[in-house]
Formats: C-alpha cells, structure tokens, sequence
C-alpha cells in the first residue's frame, strides 16, 4: 500500500523531471532559468516551512479542546439547562472557536504565502523561458521552429504540474 500523497509526489517529480529533460535535449540553454528557479524555490521552501508546519500544528492542537467542549456540551445538555450554565458554555465555545479560527487563518496564510512566491518564481522562469526559446527560433528553419513550439508547450505543461503541485501542498 503506497500513501496517495507518496505516489503524487513521484508522479509529479517524474513527471517534472521527463519534461525538463526534453527540453534540455532540445534547447541546453532552458536549464539556466530552471536551475535558479529551483534554487530560489528551495530558498522559499526552506524559510517558509517552518512557519507552515507550526501553524499546521497549532491549528490541529487547538480543535481538541473544542470538539471536547462540544462533546461534553451534547452529553450533558440535561444539566446544562438546569444549572442555567447555558451562557458561560456558550462562551467557552466562544474563545475556543475564536482560538481555533486564528490557528486556520495562521496556517492559510503561511501556506498561501509560501505558495504565492513558489508560484511568482516559477513563472518568472517559464516566461524567461519562453523569451530564450522565441529570442533563438527567429530566423529558423521550420523545422527548429517546430522544435521551439514543442519546446514552448512541453514549458507551460512544467508550470501546470508545478501548479497542480502547489494545490495539492497548499490545501
């Protein structure tokens, strides 16, 4: 049994990795843009994390004590009502939803951020990308055209996996 998230990040990386490959056969010159872009997203990745996981962890941290409320409060609703200890547990559910809202907004926030730049790098690299192999194509034969255009498609496929990529982290 392989995990689902196991087998999208080998079908992603392969999938990555075949396409720069091809590219590189075609025009040597793309892997500039890749190589910094790699390095600029590693970069990211690697300040951005850290704040991402512990966002992750207070936002999971935070539910316990709500769900707990809740299932005390469906218990014993009976007593609940007869003590008149309705408001101070709707107040309790109050602060703990208000403290379990702040620990999702700080994990989506953190998560988008570092998705955000990951994004902005790697289509900054693509449309440098596409300058290099445009820049290189003009004056060619038809056929070093036709390899251009391949070229072109096989970089906007690079950016829909890197997109689809950061949705599935991001999410």
């Amino acid at each position: 049994y392989i995990p689902l998230a196991d087998m999208d990040l080998a079908n992603m990386t392969f999938s990555i990795g075949a396409y720069v490959i091809t590219v590189a056969i075609i025009n040597p010159i793309i892997l500039g843009p890749y190589a910094g872009v790699a390095i600029v997203i590693g970069l990211i990745v690697y300040f951005c994390f850290p704040a991402v996981k512990q966002a992750k962890l207070y936002e999971l941290k935070s539910k316990g004590p709500l769900f707990g409320l809740l299932s005390a409060t469906l218990s014993g609703i009976v007593i609940i009502r007869v003590y008149k200890q309705a408001e101070a547990f709707q107040q309790k559910f109050k602060d703990y939803l208000h403290i379990v809202m702040k620990a999702n907004n700080s994990f989506t926030l953190a998560s988008r951020f570092m998705a955000f730049y990951v994004d902005f790098a790697y289509v900054i690299a693509a449309i440098g990308c596409v300058f290099i192999i445009t820049a290189k194509a003009q004056g060619a034969s038809v056929e070093e055209g036709g390899m251009a255009a391949f070229a072109l498609a096989l970089v906007l496929g690079i950016t829909g996996i890197l997109q689809f990529a950061l949705r599935q982290f991001s999410s």
